[in-house]
């Protein structure tokens, strides 16, 4: 028996539901019942006694996963049926056990959680790629570089404070696990402000096998839950030009110092709760759009404050990564000094926005591309040609406006060029081709008419 393609797990249950959620407002509940199904022998009460209402249903699901979660989450479990009728609701329960048991069925060799845990995720990209402004989910290829620049280690505290559906997180883990080491040698902290988004990535991250997590609830800018200097790593995929929300008490929060007055987007005071988060010796790498790169005000003075201490690269990236987004985007790369002592080393600028694959309507970067891009960040060496990168001292930086755009920095190759008698050339060629196939056609006809010679008269 062999066991079912990971993105067709799911499909009897998304098939019974689809009238009634999308899959993105589905996610919560199916990832509480998958994990709930391979966890242990779970089923929902609906007997005409227990009143199956949604309400009830829905606290009966609630009641199961919290201890599974345990105390890695920091509010309790709401989840929520958008109109789900119950008896629908306890269908969908039934045909996600009966998918479970059925992989794991045709996986004698024990794959079968893997197999599971694989679906789930792919269900998630497809939620993600369901939703015009969807941030919870960063492209798989973008994670894993990621995860390769931030070089995490065992024993190491890692915050992602945009946490989403947590699949940064797994393709740090994975890359821990390709190099032989236990992924829950790492304390993972997470922070997003929707709790849907919290249940979802709890459940996705147990269904791989992580447990050495907490996540917690609330907007990093306004009520952040982690401590300044705590972290050994910190990794984030922020949104993208969010406007910032107006408060009268910025300049009394220590994160914001950089700042002498706030920007009108929450990119780089995102940015900076991060980079307050960073131990010294520490690591952080975070996706941003190209806007924070090279803006003016506010946004340049703080670029002028971190370019002397902690920016080590910028790496731009290709277009079209994100579903359905065709914005360019980067990735900044921070070292935070071990003492008070600035820096001071040149910055490693690279061009990598020509080096996407394309896939379908998007781009992802290729495993060639990751190895190449981290290896370039790590020694600043890069043997392939054409050049992609140059390391450039601060004080160039400053005569640039404190610019922070790879494409300011390194020149792209210029595209071969052809002399006008080249072109002449292989026009008359071209000419010549033709000729030759319409002489052929001229031929066939012929030949046509010779074998039919009365088909013309009728027509």
């Amino acid at each position: 028996m062999t066991p079912p393609a990971a993105n067709d797990l799911f499909t009897p249950a998304l098939q019974r539901i689809r009238s009634y959620l999308t899959v993105h407002d589905a996610a919560p509940l199916i990832g509480a019942l998958t994990l709930l199904h391979v966890s242990q022998d779970f089923s929902l009460s609906t007997a005409p006694e227990d009143h199956p209402t949604g309400a009830a249903l829905l606290q009966q699901i609630e009641a199961a996963l919290a201890p599974l979660l345990g105390d890695r989450l920091d509010h309790p479990i709401q989840l929520h049926d958008h109109g789900l009728p119950p008896e629908v609701l306890s269908e969908l329960s039934t045909l996600i056990n009966l998918s479970i048991q059925r992989t794991e069925l045709s996986s004698p060799d024990g794959t079968g959680r893997q197999v599971i845990a694989a679906a789930f995720t792919e269900l998630l990209e497809q939620a993600s790629r369901s939703q015009r402004d969807a941030d919870h989910l960063t492209p798989r290829t973008l994670s894993q570089l990621s995860a390769a620049v931030l070089d995490v280690r065992p024993g190491m505290r890692v915050l992602d404070f945009a946490l989403g559906y947590g699949g940064t997180w797994l393709a740090v883990a994975a890359r821990l696990t390709a190099q032989g080491l236990d992924p829950n040698s790492v304390q993972f902290v997470g922070q997003d402000i929707r709790p849907e988004n919290l249940i979802v990535a709890a459940c996705h991250l147990q269904l791989h096998g992580l447990t050495r997590f907490s996540l917690h609830l609330g907007d990093v800018l306004t009520a952040p839950q982690t401590e300044p200097g705590a972290f050994d790593r910190v990794i984030a995929d922020p949104p993208f030009g969010l406007p910032l929300r107006p408060r009268t008490d910025w300049n009394l929060d220590p994160r914001f110092l950089a700042a002498r007055t706030l920007p009108r987007f929450a990119d780089w005071p995102l940015i900076l709760h991060g980079l307050a988060a960073l131990a010294p010796g520490g690591r952080a790498v975070f996706t941003t759009a190209h806007g924070p790169l090279f803006r003016s005000g506010s946004e340049r003075d703080i670029r002028n404050d971190y370019v002397a201490r902690w920016l080590t690269a910028v790496v731009a990236l290709p277009s079209a990564l994100y579903t359905g987004a065709n914005v360019p985007v980067a990735l900044t790369v921070f070292d935070r000094p071990t003492s008070t002592v600035a820096a001071g080393n040149d910055v490693l600028m690279v061009d990598a926005s020509q080096l996407g694959v394309r896939d379908g309507r998007q781009h992802i970067l290729s495993a060639e591309v990751v190895d190449r891009l981290t290896t370039l960040i790590a020694t600043r060496n890069d043997p392939e040609s054409p050049a992609i990168h140059e390391s450039v001292p601060q004080a160039r930086i400053a005569e640039n406006d404190h610019s922070w755009q790879p494409s300011r920095y390194v020149s792209r190759p210029a595209l071969p060029t052809r002399g006008l008698n080249e072109i002449r050339a292989d026009l008359a060629e071209a000419h010549k081709a033709v000729q030759h196939a319409a002489a052929a056609m001229d031929q066939a006809l012929d030949a046509l008419n010779r074998s039919f010679p009365g088909e013309n008269e009728r027509m």
